[in-house]
């Protein structure tokens, strides 16, 4: 009788064993030969930069394609609530390539990043995270506003839009809250100014007649969207480096925020700051 209880103890022990974690977020069961893998978004790839405020925290949709030579592609669908749920891959090693929508139908793609090197293991778990590349839907508008203020000492304050790609995006133009012409508004939320989609710089020019201040920032217009930008130049801003122009926000080789790009559009005589 005792022999017969242990023995239905252990079996159920040992069933115990091969459950999963109740506290754990559903998974699919593992099988010999197979793995977990769990996606972490660590953010846009852009640099400085000027987007919507929906870009800027959580797309609505996402879809997951994961490669390996050898096998069988490997395609997940996600929302923002359950894009780090875990992913079953046979053993091997992956790519992963991940697109973000705007819109839950998947209509509207809005950024893109790859994930390569993915070893996953018998039965084990690995984590990866990945940046994402805003992508530009080209031959649609979208709209740019800001709200600018600046010390009551300036006596000219202006911003040039220029477009990174001239072929496709607005002409470049340069805009004047104070003395200058074609005058406009310090805060333009009531009256958005409309841009073909792609990138910009954006670089902002001030003086007081004795120093100057500037700050440059990357837009990005995306259809039917609106990106709104606010800052303050205070006084602590016109200082022996009010001729820097050029901010360095990015380490990758080539783009928007990168030195290369700050070397550039540098004017002369102007500098550039690398932000740590």
């Amino acid at each position: 009788m005792k022999t017969a209880l242990w023995g239905m103890m252990i079996a159920g022990l040992l069933i115990l064993a091969g459950c999963q974690n109740p506290l754990e977020p559903p998974r699919a069961l593992a099988v010999n030969g197979e793995g977990f893998f769990s996606l972490q978004i660590s953010g846009l790839n852009v640099g400085r930069t000027i987007l919507p405020a929906t870009t800027q925290t959580n797309f609505a949709a996402y879809t997951l394609v994961f490669t390996a030579s050898g096998k069988t592609d490997v395609t997940e669908d996600r929302t923002k609530g359950n894009l780090s749920s875990t992913v079953s891959l046979p053993v091997a090693v992956w790519k992963l390539d991940v697109t973000a929508y705007m819109d839950a139908a998947k209509t509207r793609p809005a950024a893109r990043g790859i994930l390569e090197n993915i070893a996953i293991s018998s039965y084990g778990t690995t984590g990866g995270s990945i940046e994402l590349k805003a992508i530009i839907e080209t031959g649609a508008t979208g709209a740019y506003t800001w709200n600018i203020s600046y010390p009551a000492g300036v006596s000219s304050a202006g911003m040039t839009i220029t477009p990174l790609d001239a072929a496709t995006g607005t002409a470049e133009q340069t805009l004047y809250f104070a003395g200058g012409t074609p005058a406009a508004n310090k805060n333009n939320a009531a009256s958005p100014l409309a841009l073909n989609t792609g990138y910009y710089r954006v670089t902002f020019a001030l003086s007081n007649g004795v120093n100057e201040a500037g700050r440059t920032e990357y837009l990005h217009i995306y259809r039917n969207m609106t990106s709104s930008f606010a800052y303050t130049f205070t006084d602590a801003h016109f200082t022996a480096l009010s001729s820097v122009i050029s901010v360095v926000t990015s380490s990758a080789d080539s783009g928007p925020g990168t030195l290369r790009e700050a070397i550039d559009s540098a004017p002369a005589g102007g500098g550039i700051v690398i932000e740590s």
